[in-house]
């Protein structure tokens, strides 16, 4: 006599039911041991099962309870099964090993000239309601992404959760191309690898590739179950290896392919996304692509108009399937409601963009105000007492130079960002035709390090990313800008523009054509004339700066509300100091202690020759 025994597959990998399988039964004879069961599941749903996978391979459990049970044990193949699996409830676990991972990968792990290495990865956990979201170092290590061998720690600001459920709602509830644009520093790299390693890889395999245009190569991730395999592709060589990378995923299970870095403007960049797109359009429900781009925007490359709407879900057992359960929401005490998920019925198109916003102050102040994230980030300020209201002055003094780049604001000590800024501003051969209105947001090079991007009710507002920058490009280009300035380069709405502008005209003056001016003596005005110079920018919080007096210099704080002035004149021959405030109010506050400082360090010769010291 016969009777049915019911079973669950389940992936020894992630301990997660086999992609695509339900309680199932076979027919066995009262009292059959264990060792027919097997067989007559293998029998069963061989089909599905890796080819080197046998019936011995298996392994059964009472059910879900003695599986999940720290020590559980499995059946021996001598005992039978008795009443066990004798509903779907009381299903049998048959475990299925982790073969399946080194079959699927044999073709992506035997390409010749790629060196892979294998390492451990466990699927990346994301608490619901956490405000902070921490990849170990198993997820960051050769990415590309971080500092290696350390954690990278997130905080779960309004952009990174609509950046979260924007994948999720084009890239894997259907097979959208996406597009992730925005300025660096912004977190839109670091958000779309938390998302990849939060992926269910029972029903995913992920390929993370990242473009380092600084060190000309790209470096590869796949991950497979509690796997990961990574290698480095140099920029001469992607023509040749990134297909044979692609044409190695699977065939049988999705994969979605992260191309990260992406600037239009680098040949070797520009091929890496061709290849991909070929790869997505091949067979676009198995193989899912979102390009992470090094871009404030696509610019004209993107034509909204011109992509057909497809379906907003392709496969409604996708729902259960994207991070682990996790579905992103705004925090309670947040009531903005662009914040909110796109509703399922919202249209997608078959290429999608996503313009991932810089970052604001007060998104600053409110992830600082979390003492396990700042105590991550510590030590890019000067020392602090870690009290609150310390922290804040801290990162008002810093947002002067870093501005809306979180990267500078919490990767890089304020020295260290000053230096790249300055790189950048060097470097940005086109900044002179942006601020112009002749090259577009999508510009490619140097000038999108220099860029922030807002929302606003009149389109993206693109500025530059600090006051800092707006200084150090007035003194560089003149006044003959100041109009466009007035239209690019606006910067943080709580700053008071009046005071900016003012000062900008200043040293855009001083520094190209010289400034004619005048004073009050005696009740008469007199005019007088500060000729063409160079300025200089210290820092009057060092002890020293290496700054030489020799000759009548100029000096600007490199903050500009730092000293209380806004610049300062130095003539050593004449024993003369001048300071400058420079304001559009009828009155303006006055704290004497910065001057003083800076007279006692002259007095005292602390402004030496830059071979003195810094």
């Amino acid at each position: 006599m016969s009777r049915e025994v019911y079973f669950q597959l389940v992936d020894k990998t992630t301990r997660l039911p086999l992609p695509d399988t339900f309680v199932d039964a076979v027919d066995l004879a009262e009292n059959a041991s264990v060792i027919r069961f097997r067989r007559a599941v293998w029998d069963q749903v061989k089909p599905i099962l890796p080819s080197n996978v046998i019936a011995a391979n298996l392994r059964v459990y009472a059910n879900r309870e003695a599986y999940d049970e720290e020590n559980g044990q499995s059946f021996g193949g001598d005992l039978a099964i008795g009443a066990l699996g004798a509903s779907k409830k009381g299903a049998l676990i048959v475990v299925v090993p982790t073969q399946r991972f080194q079959q699927l990968q044999r073709p992506l792990l035997e390409i010749p000239q790629v060196d892979w290495t294998m390492a451990s990865c466990s699927q990346l956990v994301v608490e619901d309601k956490a405000e902070l979201i921490e990849l170990p170092p198993s997820c960051v290590d050769g990415t590309g992404i971080g500092r290696s061998g350390g954690p990278l720690m997130l905080y779960r600001r309004p952009s990174l959760v609509k950046q979260w459920n924007e994948m999720d709602r084009c890239s894997i509830q259907t097979y959208a191309l996406l597009w992730i644009v925005g300025p660096p520093g912004t977190g839109k790299s670091c958000t779309a690898l938390a998302f990849a390693c939060a992926l269910d890889r029972a029903y995913w395999d992920v390929l993370w590739i990242h473009y380092s245009r600084r060190y000309e190569y790209f470096n590869c991730v796949r991950l497979h179950g509690n796997m990961k395999a990574v290698c480095v592709i140099k920029e001469e060589t992607i023509d040749r290896d990134l297909p044979a990378i692609l044409n190695g995923t699977s065939q049988e299970r999705q994969t979605i392919v992260f191309l990260d870095g992406y600037v239009k403007s680098s040949k070797a960049g520009e091929a890496a996304r061709l290849k991909c797109k070929r790869w997505h359009q091949e067979n676009e429900i198995q193989h899912r692509l979102v390009c992470i781009c090094s871009m404030a925007t696509l610019g004209k490359d993107f034509r909204a108009a011109d992509y057909p709407i497809i379906p907003t879900r392709i496969d409604y057992r996708q729902r259960s399937t994207t991070s682990a359960g996790v579905e992103m929401q705004p925090s309670e005490d947040n009531d903005d409601i662009e914040m909110h998920p796109a509703e399922e019925d919202e249209d997608v198109d078959y290429e999608m963009m996503f313009k991932v916003d810089s970052w604001r102050l007060e998104e600053y102040a409110d992830a600082i105000s979390n003492t396990e994230f700042f105590n991550r980030i510590v030590d890019v300020f000067p020392s602090s007492n870690n009290a609150l209201g310390e922290r804040e002055k801290l990162l008002e003094a810093k947002y002067i130079v870093a501005g809306e780049s979180a990267r500078l604001m919490f990767d890089v000590s304020t020295e260290k960002a000053i230096r790249i800024l300055d790189d950048a501003i060097d470097a940005a051969t086109d900044v002179e035709l942006y601020l112009q209105g002749h090259v577009g947001d999508a510009s490619a090079t140097a000038v999108n390090r220099l860029l922030a991007r807002y929302p606003s009710s009149a389109g993206p507002d693109i500025r530059l990313v600090s006051s800092y920058v707006v200084r150090r490009i007035a003194v560089n280009l003149g006044p003959r800008l100041l109009v466009n300035f007035a239209k690019a380069c606006v910067v943080n709405p709580s700053m008071d523009g009046h005071i900016l502008e003012a000062c900008f005209f200043f040293f855009a003056e001083l520094s190209h054509k010289g400034l004619d001016w005048s004073y009050w003596e005696e009740s008469t005005m007199k005019r007088d004339r500060w000729e063409q110079s160079d300025v200089v920018f210290f820092d009057p919080d060092k002890y020293k700066v290496s700054v030489s007096l020799d000759d009548p210099t100029w000096m600007a704080p490199v903050k500009w509300n730092q000293g209380g002035y806004d610049a300062v004149f130095v003539n050593k021959r004449e024993n003369l100091v001048r300071f400058v405030q420079v304001t559009r109010a009828e009155k303006h506050t006055f704290d004497p202690t910065y001057f003083v400082a800076l007279l006692n360090k002259l007095a005292a010769g602390a402004l030496k020759k830059p071979d003195c010291g810094g």
